[in-house]
């Protein structure tokens, strides 16, 4: 998987890109376009956007929404 955007890691992004394949960084990181960010299920590269944040609203659905959990990345 590689970052298709220059920026710094959200865990929103993440949670989308962990779906696709391993990850070899955490939130908080900073990347530049075109960095291997993880290893993606089929063989090819896969442009994925690890910068992507969540639009912020007044409302909440759950309590899922606050509080989003990552497994380690690889190092």
């Amino acid at each position: 998987m590689v970052a298709w955007e220059a920026g710094v890691t959200s865990t929103f992004g993440l949670k989308n890109a962990e779906e696709r394949g391993n990850l070899f960084l955490g939130p908080g990181v900073e990347v530049y376009e075109g960095m291997v960010v993880g290893k993606h299920q089929r063989p090819g590269d896969l442009d994925i956007n690890v910068c992507k944040t969540k639009h912020l609203t007044n409302m909440r659905n759950s309590i899922q929404d606050i509080e989003i959990r990552l497994v380690t990345p690889k190092r």
